[in-house]
């Protein structure tokens, strides 16, 4: 709360509350957690609880035809990259974060890519991969079954061998990539 200057009442217990004596006046309070900072003014002469709520927020990985991506790697930045965790079997992760702006950072096969959004007006982040086609052709335009297809986000990763159509695809998340046909 402030008079003049913050004064630190404590963080919370296992309850997500925290108890302080105060004379009956209106404060302001301040609740930090997870990077962000919430203010509320409250005349504690008629309501001694002073609620500040987190939204659960779901980060779900989909692929380009919206099944889920599991095992993708997710992070919220709190001041730093957080990790949040990665992605389960459904492409979703989870946490709880007080209604704020936020950046959401999804790591997925050797790619990267970051959202900026408002969790109080939409807590459901959505980062979906787009399938890429890499042709290997002749100068006739006939695909050339065998080669072997590679990308660059930040690091060299194999796609795999082109078909008899001369096509080696990928999920990617949107992003600038450079590619290799050997």
């Amino acid at each position: 709360y402030k008079i003049g200057d913050w004064v630190f009442i404590g963080k919370t217990n296992a309850n997500g509350s925290v108890f302080i004596e105060l004379l009956p006046k209106i404060y302001k309070f301040a609740m930090t957690h997870a990077g962000r900072k919430k203010y509320k003014y409250q005349d504690i002469t008629t309501d001694t609880q002073v609620l500040f709520q987190t939204i659960g927020v779901m980060v779900f990985s989909r692929d380009s035809t919206g099944i889920g991506i599991p095992g993708a790697k997710v992070s919220c930045y709190k001041k730093t990259w957080e990790s949040i965790g990665t992605t389960d079997i459904n492409g979703l992760t989870a946490l709880e974060l007080l209604p704020a702006k936020y950046n959401f950072k999804m790591e997925y096969a050797g790619s990267v890519n970051i959202k900026y959004q408002d969790i109080a007006i939409d807590p459901v982040v959505i980062f979906t991969t787009n399938l890429v086609e890499i042709k290997l052709i002749n100068s006739t335009g006939e695909g050339i079954e065998g080669g072997t297809a590679y990308y660059k986000n930040r690091v060299w990763q194999k796609i795999g061998a082109t078909d008899a159509s001369g096509t080696a695809a990928v999920e990617l998340l949107p992003g600038k990539y450079s590619f290799l046909m050997e």
